[in-house]
């Protein structure tokens, strides 16, 4: 799931003309100073009982997935310096988050956003000047863990095994001839049913 939420984020960061590139944590390798990435990464699942009731599919757990976010942003400006490549950073991860709670909704699942801060990157944190900014922002999206057979079609209806002459309906209306709670209603009449 997190695979694709991370390319239907890039697609909803570019039509809002955002140039940064989403990509899988285990996909993505850096040895310098990165600029216009955004490195998604699942941190570990938590199961807890459903938040609703559904009819079918059956929810019977709900599953939150922690997600860590990121964004790597570095100024375009000649010679900036740091608090300018922070000014990137945190304005590309204000679209991620935007453009989260746009997916949440499509989707229909949960989304709780975290913490967020700037950190530094191990192998470039001795250097004297900051050549990028690098911001870290956690966020978890919950899903229901729904019945379903492996090919991914829904449990079987209730009642299914039920006949349709198991069930039978009949309805019995009558109404009074002229408004007076003093007279006998007319007999009552079949009006749906068998």
């Amino acid at each position: 799931m997190i695979h694709e939420i991370g390319r239907e984020l890039e697609a909803l960061l570019r039509v809002q003309g955002c140039p940064f590139q989403v990509v899988d944590g285990e996909a993505f390798k850096r040895t310098t100073w990165t600029s216009g990435v955004i490195v998604i990464d699942e941190t570990g699942d938590t199961y807890g009982p459903p938040r609703s009731q559904s009819i079918n599919p059956k929810r019977h757990f709900e599953c939150t997935t922690g997600v860590k976010l990121t964004v790597y942003g570095k100024s375009s400006k000649p010679g900036a310096v740091e608090f300018e490549h922070k000014r990137v950073a945190r304005r590309a991860a204000d679209m991620v988050l935007v453009a989260l709670r746009e997916i949440r909704a499509a989707r229909r699942i949960g989304l709780a956003v975290g913490a967020g801060s700037f950190v530094d990157i191990e192998d470039l944190a001795a250097s004297e000047a900051k050549g990028g900014a690098v911001y870290q922002l956690a966020v978890s999206l919950s899903r229901g863990v729904e019945g379903r057979t492996w090919a991914g079609a829904m449990a079987a209806e209730a009642g299914a095994g039920l006949g349709i002459a198991a069930v039978a309906n009949t309805t019995m209306v009558a109404q009074e001839d002229d408004n007076n709670p003093n007279t006998i209603a007319a007999p009552a009449v079949v009006a749906c049913g068998a």
